[in-house]
């Protein structure tokens, strides 16, 4: 029932390490354990591989192992309990994980869209809808997708039996399944979320303070309440209807009108669940900065928070009874026990309120570094830190307060670079160079009215810093003083990269080389793509990666060959 941000920026949302695994589709376990517990995770790799047996999230088919956050990175829409004691939960990149009883597996879906309904009449007979119109089914083995032919992005679905399904999505798509075809409806504004008691007695909900109902032939509209967009919608019974949605409004249907039962302004209502009139929970997800999520209780009477998610995020809730209650939001995972709320999804670092790590770089497997800024862009009042693995653990190696840290890149243990922006009184802005030298960081470098937004260095006397004073500016550290490069062509770029001093590429819309005297564009069309970040071997063997806004997917295998000179080769089959 919820929906998150598609547009993907290549940023490193988590920290993934590559473990040397096996090529396997088994499903992957993760214990019920919370932040302090220490590794959460035990994964079935091959019993001789030191690696796998140390990660402490899930690890992948390919080898990549999650190590923040765990148990894994990908944002979770939606949740379905089955009455038993499973629970499957479905989000971005095709993620589907599997719970029973505080514990998870991953599962291999073969499918790359991003998830955001789900629902089951058992373990062996799933359905889940996303991006695009996707509409996939699991048999309890594989996967399968239906292949409707739709484009609107559905949002949530759910049955009354094998053949009485119902999905709704963008645009007022609702569609219908038979157990034989899907018939198409146009409900006109984006529906949310769908739920009711029989195939005859189904509610949708979604912008606009819309309601329609499905009596078994057809839909009707109602509008309830103005002013408020539904996300959620809960059936007790015919007679007895919950939806929810912003301002933290919650309405109750009793068969003839609309009564409203809550309302909280600061937050939005993404899912509600319950057992019976005297026991329902609401997630309520915030809708303000300071302000966190929480889950509510209705015991008949009046609404209680029972549990506030500090640094975890609630939205999709669902139960197999009132001991067993799941909630899943972005990349918090929660589960109620009858006792109380705990975490199934963590930070491997407590770092402030923070939630980026732009840039990651290490001199070993033992000896990585990542930099943390705040969630959002130009937060003065916000500090920046730099974390670091040492092959077990990872933890906060230095704290600047009011700033944005955005690279780090490093040439060896004791020669790490790191480039943000201090911010000072009345948003005043510093251009910020931070030097680790084996044992602590200090600040190396400032430019005035600078923002700093990447560095890369042959050696301690050969570095280069990409930053912007109205527009894109290059400075170089030659061991003894810092010069500003001629200007750039074009006024923004998202990194720099070399392999010498004589061989320095700017990547972003456009790709420039640096040859020790001036630069020259490379001859790579990118249409309407742009480059992130390169690494090179030698000045004849440069790979960059990029973005591809034609179909919001990453692509990367755009190769810089030099000197023979710049080509676009076509990106690889990416798993998940």
């Amino acid at each position: 029932m919820s929906l998150y941000s598609l547009g993907r920026v290549l940023l490193v949302a988590g920290v993934l390490a590559l473990a040397a695994c096996e090529e396997t589709s088994t499903p992957e376990t993760v214990a019920d354990a919370g932040p302090d517990t220490g590794p959460v995770h035990k994964n079935p790799c091959n019993k001789y591989n030191a690696l796998c047996k140390k990660c402490p999230g899930f690890v992948s088919a390919s080898g990549w192992c999650w190590q923040n956050p765990i148990p894994q990175g990908h944002y979770l829409a939606d949740v379905w309990c089955s009455g038993s004691t499973d629970v499957f939960a479905v989000g971005q990149a095709g993620t589907v994980l599997h719970g029973r009883g505080g514990s998870w597996r991953r599962l291999s879906t073969g499918c790359d869209a991003d998830l955001y309904g789900v629902w089951g009449l058992s373990r062996t007979d799933l359905w889940a809808v996303g991006s695009k119109g996707a509409i996939w089914r699991f048999d309890g083995e594989t996967w399968t997708d239906q292949k409707l032919g739709i484009t609107n992005w559905l949002n949530d679905v759910w049955g009354a039996d094998g053949t009485h399904l119902f999905a709704v999505g963008r645009k007022g798509s609702a569609l219908v399944y038979d157990g034989a075809s899907w018939a198409k409806h146009n409900l006109i504004v984006d529906l949310y979320a769908v739920h009711g008691t029989s195939a005859a007695n189904v509610w949708a909900v979604g912008d606009e303070g819309m309601v329609a109902h499905y009596n078994g032939k057809g839909w009707t509209k109602k509008t309830p309440v103005k002013g408020v967009h539904l996300r959620s919608v809960f059936c007790l019974g015919p007679k007895d209807v919950y939806v929810g949605g912003t301002a933290g409004v919650i309405l109750h249907f009793d068969g003839k009108t609309w009564r409203q039962v809550h309302a909280k302004g600061d937050h939005t209502v993404k899912g509600i669940w319950g057992t019976g009139k005297t026991n329902l929970y609401a997630s309520l997800k915030s809708t303000r900065v300071g302000i966190w999520d929480k889950i509510a209780r209705y015991d008949g009477k009046s609404w209680t928070t029972q549990w506030t998610g500090k640094d975890v995020s609630v939205g999709a809730i669902c139960g197999n009874d009132a001991k067993d209650i799941y909630t899943v939001e972005d990349l918090g995972m929660a589960r109620y026990d009858g006792k109380a709320w705990k975490s199934h999804s963590h930070s491997v670092v407590s770092i402030h309120d923070l939630g980026r790590i732009p840039s990651v770089w290490g001199s070993s497997s033992s000896n990585v570094f990542a930099v943390v800024e705040p969630t959002q862009y130009n937060d003065y009042d916000k500090p920046s830190s730099i974390v670091r693995f040492d092959g077990t653990r990872w933890s906060v190696e230095h704290t600047q307060k009011t700033s944005s840290l955005r690279q780090v890149w490093g040439k060896g243990p004791s020669n790490v670079w790191v480039v943000g922006t201090q911010y000072g009184a009345n948003k005043s802005k510093t251009g910020l160079v931070l030097r680790y030298d084996g044992k602590t960081w200090k600040t190396f470098h400032t430019i005035d009215e600078a923002d700093l937004h990447a560095v890369w260095s042959s050696s301690g006397t050969d570095v280069f810093v990409l930053g912007y004073q109205s527009r894109a500016r290059v400075y170089h550290y030659n061991g003894a003083a810092w010069t500003r490069l001629a200007d750039p062509k074009q006024s923004w770029y998202r990194t720099i990269r070399g392999t010498s001093s004589t061989d320095v590429y700017l990547l972003g819309e456009d790709v420039f080389r640096w040859d020790g005297a001036a630069w020259k564009k490379q001859g790579l069309k990118l249409g309407k793509g742009e480059m992130y970040d390169a690494w090179g071997a030698n000045s004849g063997a440069v790979f960059a990666v990029g973005y591809d806004y034609g179909n919001f997917s990453i692509s990367p295998g755009n190769a810089i060959g030099v000197p023979t000179g710049l080509r676009r080769s076509a990106p690889p089959s990416c798993g998940h």
